[in-house]
């Protein structure tokens, strides 16, 4: 009797474990996805919602206002929230987690997944210094029966960039005056400058040392000056970006600034190569946000006096005139 129930035992010591173990039913899950949410030019007022959507289980919130997560000293705030999924079929649980968009900024996406399914953000952002993508952040086929175990977390991480803003700079020409047959140049440089990056500028941020007295090094061609700064013998940028255009005559130029938050400041600088050329600057302070747009005008104005001129008629009249009066003084003095 005692050798039957020792076989027993280890024959149902000897079944495989897939034969012991409880399948979790549809609805013993539970699923966490944390979004991280980072504005790259500081900005830390402006509100942000984030949204999921799934094609099966109960997400207990479908959109969230994400909080604000202060970062280590001298890094940028994080914006984070969670969405938490239950009651979804193991193994079939899709969920798409994306931004409300924000105006004035190009998004970018990155994911992770904690044990099984995957995740899918698309093609590469295109957007400059960044490593990211285009979103939004697709979780396919995820897994994670949760057991005893801590809820499972798949992560969303999204990037915020200042869209560029636009400066539009119009430069006008007028003259006036009855002679216009004299040479004047209408060539000019014009030079924009910006606290913040200039698609296509000069980069004028680095630091230079310099000794002497207080003074004004000229940079690289067209524009880039460094102002001493106090009585150190450091030189920084006053403004840190510049760009040249040349042109002759009315011309529009265009440029793309990516500011910094909340705003960024620039200002245009004109060289006329004639002296008679008077110009009254419309562009001395611009302000530029993401996404916006800033235009003015410079026009540049040439006066011509032009010298009276007499017809044959009024001339020999003149000259009569002078010669009667020549007549007289010989006349007087003889």
């Amino acid at each position: 009797m005692l050798n039957r129930i020792l076989l027993a035992a280890f024959v149902l010591c000897a079944l495989p474990g897939s034969l012991w173990a409880q399948e979790p039913e549809p609805g013993d899950t539970r699923v966490t996805f944390t979004v991280q949410k980072l504005f790259m030019d500081g900005n830390d007022d402006t509100d942000v919602e984030l949204n999921i959507s799934c094609n099966t289980g109960i997400p207990l919130d479908q959109s969230k206002t994400a909080t604000l997560v202060p970062g280590p000293l001298g890094s940028p705030a994080t914006y984070e929230v969670e969405f938490v999924v239950e009651q979804y079929d193991q193994g079939e649980l899709d969920c798409t987690i994306a931004e409300t968009p924000v105006p004035g900024y190009l998004a970018s996406y990155n994911c992770d997944v904690a044990v099984s399914g995957s995740c899918d953000v698309g093609d590469p952002s295109g957007i400059n210094y960044d490593s990211f993508y285009e979103g939004p952040c697709v979780f396919e086929d995820i897994d994670n029966a949760n057991g005893s175990q801590s809820p499972w977390e798949n992560l969303c991480v999204i990037r915020n960039y200042p869209a560029p803003a636009d400066i539009e700079i119009t430069k006008d020409w007028i003259i006036e005056g009855s002679d216009t047959s004299q040479d004047v140049s209408t060539d000019y440089r014009l030079t924009l400058w910006c606290d913040a990056e200039i698609i296509g500028g000069i980069n004028l941020f680095e630091v230079m040392q310099a000794g002497g007295s207080d003074n004004i090094i000229i940079g690289p061609p067209g524009c880039g000056f460094l102002v001493k700064g106090g009585e150190s013998n450091q030189l920084i940028p006053i403004y840190d970006w510049c760009l040249s255009f040349n042109g002759e005559g009315d011309d529009v130029f265009n440029a793309e600034v990516i500011p910094e938050y909340p705003d960024s400041n620039c200002y245009v600088v004109e060289t006329v190569y004639d002296s008679a050329v008077e110009v009254d600057n419309g562009c001395g302070s611009l302000t530029v946000a993401a996404g916006g747009s800033a235009s003015c005008t410079i026009t540049n104005t040439v006066f011509f006096e032009g010298i009276p001129t007499l017809s044959q008629y009024g001339l020999a009249i003149l000259a009569m005139l002078m010669l009667g009066v020549g007549f007289v003084g010989f006349r007087r003095f003889a």
